[in-house]
């Protein structure tokens, strides 16, 4: 699988992981950098961003299935490169989540969670959580198992 996925400045790193370290009753199975996901394909991807950094604000902490994640509000710049990194990909390589129409922008904190654990972590993070803004600084492409990017765009 190939992605393309969005990154962030230090300071939201830094703040996400002092959120996560809250739960440290909960074993964290990985550590993939932070990220926004906006498009993955079965097949290696060619595409190369134009754009420049951005800010955007994360709102709310959600259950997805077994992850708990955060999500960002839906802002122009958000939505268009979302648009833009699905349309690199063609429809038929393109993973199902990610498919036009299916496409929900969020970050996903800590994955794999039993519903106890999920529970847990939840009224842990949502107890503190407060809504903050984030600048976008780098778009990758990348694969998973094992995670590796394959580029990286520097945004300005």
């Amino acid at each position: 699988m190939y992605c393309i996925s969005l990154s962030f400045d230090s300071n939201t790193n830094e703040y996400i992981q002092s959120m996560i370290k809250k739960c440290e009753s909960i074993k964290i199975e990985d550590t993939i950098p932070f990220h926004i996901t906006l498009a993955a394909s079965y097949q290696n991807i060619e595409w190369e961003p134009d754009c420049s950094s951005f800010e955007i604000q994360f709102v709310s902490i959600a259950c997805l299935k077994n992850n708990l994640c955060l999500i960002p509000i839906m802002n122009d710049s958000l939505y268009t490169i979302c648009r833009k990194a699905q349309s690199s990909i063609l429809e038929k390589d393109c993973h199902p989540y990610y498919k036009e129409g299916n496409l929900f922008p969020h970050l996903t904190l800590i994955r794999h969670l039993n519903s106890n654990e999920l529970k847990e972590a939840f009224d842990i993070l949502n107890k503190q959580f407060v809504p903050f803004r984030s600048k976008v600084i780098k778009i990758s492409i990348s694969q998973t198992k094992p995670y590796q990017d394959l580029k990286i765009y520097h945004l300005d």
